[in-house]
């Protein structure tokens, strides 16, 4: 990489004096006329020659050249970088010449490979993928109707596994995490199902102990029949003849069902006024003594009541946020301890539009149990 035209008529003393004296400090100005150069004072630098390094490219092997800095970068301490004129490569930066980029891809391919792997450790460390075959009558209900209703949330994909749940548009379970990590664990516990590892629910890890998220999960239906196995399920769930374990524990598993409903209801009315939700233990016995009484649907207003008067409590007695939510139970409990003791006529809520019915109250109260939305609208008891 030779000099420029402008400083051909120096010799190499010259060049070399022009250079250490520009990069010291003189007037441009003055070198230019001093050394009878045609060019512009802010264009003085771009003649320099660039300096050829003893290193050569480590892509190809040819010299590597430094351009010349301008005198502020110079002073300013800055590093030029180095480049090949034989196959563009650049040191010390981001380059994008042909061999870097086939560096870089190459290096993804194997991060990626490698993720993978680890993805499938982690996988096979935590949950069996053995293939299971069992019939309908060895699972208990709550497996039964947690399975069908997974299918039918997430829907199958192509490789008979089930994707994320949701994605058919229709919620799993009412939105409530205790319910929804009870029923998880109850099919992973039983061996009905396995995250895909090939999945989102496993984002790149950038901790030592890899997470995983549940809800961007495909499943694995570990039969070796996986779509015939939920048909005979639901085949045996519309006859009349199911085994004595469903029969021990439908109402359980309706009662289970309501309270999920009832927190998620509760969950909305309180956020709609800016309240948080009252203490768990609170709220959990709370909608349990209301579900031996009233319908979900008759919850629903109950819980409706007790967030407005919880509301009306921080105006008048000037509680904050965290003591009005305490009186929300409270107020709750008392108005439905007077409705059972006066004999109201309660006239329940239908299902919220921003609550759309899960699949596992279609499964139960449909597939199952056979009355439909009566299992919303009627007390338990009266199933």
């Amino acid at each position: 990489m030779g000099q420029n035209d402008a400083l051909n008529h120096l010799t190499e003393d010259q060049l070399s004096e022009l250079m250490a004296r520009y990069y010291r400090g003189d007037h441009v100005h003055d070198l230019i006329e001093r050394f009878g150069l045609k060019c512009s004072t802010n264009t003085l630098w771009r003649q320099f020659p660039a300096k050829r390094l003893d290193q050569p490219c480590h892509v190809c092997g040819a010299p590597l050249w430094e351009e010349r800095l301008p005198r502020t970068k110079h002073l300013a301490g800055v590093h030029p970088s180095a480049s090949c004129t034989h196959c563009g490569h650049i040191e010390g930066a981001p380059c994008h010449c042909p061999a870097c980029e086939r560096q870089r891809a190459d290096e993804a391919i194997k991060a990626a490979r490698r993720e993978k792997d680890e993805i499938a450790g982690f996988c096979f460390r935590h949950w069996s993928y053995e293939r299971r075959q069992i019939e309908p009558g060895d699972l208990s209900l709550k497996a039964a109707v947690a399975l069908i209703a997974l299918v039918r949330s997430g829907g199958w994909d192509d490789k008979e596994n089930v994707r994320p749940w949701g994605a058919s548009g229709a919620p799993w379970t009412p939105d409530a995490i205790h319910y929804q990590r009870h029923l998880l664990n109850t099919l992973l516990g039983e061996q009905l199902v396995a995250p895909f590892p090939d999945s989102e629910a496993f984002p790149e890890s950038t901790r030592k102990e890899r997470t995983w998220r549940p809800e961007h999960a495909s499943w694995v239906v570990l039969h070796p029949a996986p779509t015939q196995f939920i048909r005979q399920i639901i085949e045996t769930a519309e006859s009349q003849v199911w085994p004595e374990e469903w029969r021990q524990h439908w109402m359980d598993v309706g009662q289970s069902l309501g309270h999920a409903e009832g927190w998620e209801f509760c969950s909305m009315s309180m956020e709609r006024r800016n309240l948080p939700m009252p203490g768990e233990t609170a709220l959990k016995e709370l909608i349990t003594d209301l579900l031996r009484h009233f319908s979900v649907s008759r919850c629903y207003r109950l819980l409706w009541m007790g967030a407005a008067r919880a509301t009306d409590a921080m105006a008048q007695r000037n509680l904050n946020r965290k003591h009005a939510a305490n009186y929300m139970i409270g107020a709750c409990q008392r108005a439905a301890d007077r409705a059972r003791a006066e004999g109201w006529d309660l006239k329940g809520f239908g299902r919220n539009h921003d609550l759309p019915r899960s699949e596992m109250s279609h499964v139960l109260h449909d597939v199952f149990l056979k009355h439909g939305e009566d299992g919303f609208y009627q007390c338990a008891t009266e199933w």
